[in-house]
């Protein structure tokens, strides 16, 4: 009985370029005429993995630019072997074992010879069967059909790659706010890297959990303005700050105006530029700003260190008010911080577009 002796590599992963990566060396001693069943068995128990709860793969390459061969039966693995006979370096040719986790309770008794039962131990559901002459047909020898556990047993021991689950997985991902990853990336790595076939929609819940897990719930988060609002208060006194909200407690407008914007009004033009931006959130609203020249006609922007005047406005949808009234009552509800003139006549209460007056003296 000739013997072989087989460089393995398992642990590892194949990358884009058909390379096995991140692995573990090991080797085992074969003999030329051994069968894939009883070749699967030695790999098992040689690298300690439960061939009832993990299915193997075996591959290897020709050269470094061929693509991996994969052993699938006795005959593919009588090749691999008349290539290592020909090859006289140990470090030719090493094999590539993979294995996956798999979700049927069995057991091998013998070659050829399957036994299955159910998850629940005390269940008398069991499946016997067996390969005639060395084919791939198999007969079944002895099989109880009828359960006896509950079907709570079977169906909560079947593993599903939930939202939940694989938002734990991916959530270190989002860390970094600075770092984009998508739906479409979390279907090609969970892909790469489990095997796993997402949805895109599964993946997009996905990606909201994780989220929830790393940043919190934006829900929530309304909770701290008022908080937020106070301590702004209290560092900033002389400040208007304003929270309105509906009739179940919820937040609907906030008015932020600090008394460093309020004291610089005075040497700016009555001009009021009023700007606004959608928030890309969990709940979509409007944050208005506004701004006014000061006496080298400069535009102080909301945002910068010395400001001239400030407007702080967020408005968030309400179901039961039109888009045009919510616009209006927000304005409205602002608009009564301050006085409004013309920049043509000058007068308050004007409208530039629409005014008639004589333009005011310089």
């Amino acid at each position: 009985m000739v013997s072989l002796i087989v460089l393995i590599h398992h642990s590892g992963e194949w990358d884009s370029t058909n390379n096995f990566v991140n692995y573990s060396m090991d080797g085992v001693v074969i003999t030329t005429n051994i069968d894939f069943n009883r070749f699967t068995l030695l790999i098992s128990s040689h690298l300690n993995v439960d061939t009832s709860l993990n299915s193997f793969e075996f591959h290897y390459k020709i050269d470094e630019n061929s693509m991996p061969m994969w052993i699938r039966n006795t005959m593919g693995l009588q090749v691999y072997i008349e290539l290592k006979k020909g090859s006289g370096n140990f470090k030719d040719y090493p094999l590539c074992i993979t294995w996956k986790a798999i979700d049927i309770h069995h057991t091998l008794s013998t070659i050829g010879e399957e036994y299955e039962e159910c998850v629940n131990e005390d269940c008398t559901w069991k499946l016997k069967c067996s390969a005639l002459h060395k084919s791939k047909i198999f007969k079944v020898r002895r099989f109880i059909a009828k359960h006896t556990c509950p079907a709570k047993d079977r169906l909560m021991s079947q593993r599903v790659a939930t939202s939940t689950i694989l938002g734990r997985v991916i959530q270190y991902k989002y860390h970094d706010p600075k770092v984009v990853y998508n739906a479409r990336d979390i279907i090609i790595d969970m892909n790469k890297q489990f095997g796993l076939d997402l949805t895109y929609w599964k993946a997009h819940r996905a990606k909201f959990k994780a989220l929830k897990m790393v940043r919190g719930d934006p829900t929530e988060s309304y909770a701290e303005i008022p908080r937020y609002l106070h301590m702004l208060t209290q560092s900033n006194p002389g400040s208007i700050i304003s929270l309105q909200k509906i009739v179940d407690g919820h937040f609907q407008y906030a008015f932020v105006a600090l008394n460093s914007s309020i004291q610089g009004w005075i040497n700016c033009r009555p001009v009021v530029i009023v700007d606004g931006s959608f928030l890309k959130a969990a709940y979509h609203g409007t944050f208005l700003t506004a701004s006014c020249q000061d006496a080298g006609a400069k535009y102080e922007s909301i945002l910068a260190d010395n400001l001239e005047i400030a407007l702080h406005m967020m408005v968030t949808k309400c179901q039961e008010d039109p888009k045009k009234k919510r616009q209006e009552r927000a304005w409205k509800s602002t608009k009564k911080t301050y006085k409004t003139s013309c920049g043509k006549c000058g007068q308050e209460g004007n409208n530039m577009r629409t005014c008639r007056n004589m333009p005011k003296e310089k």
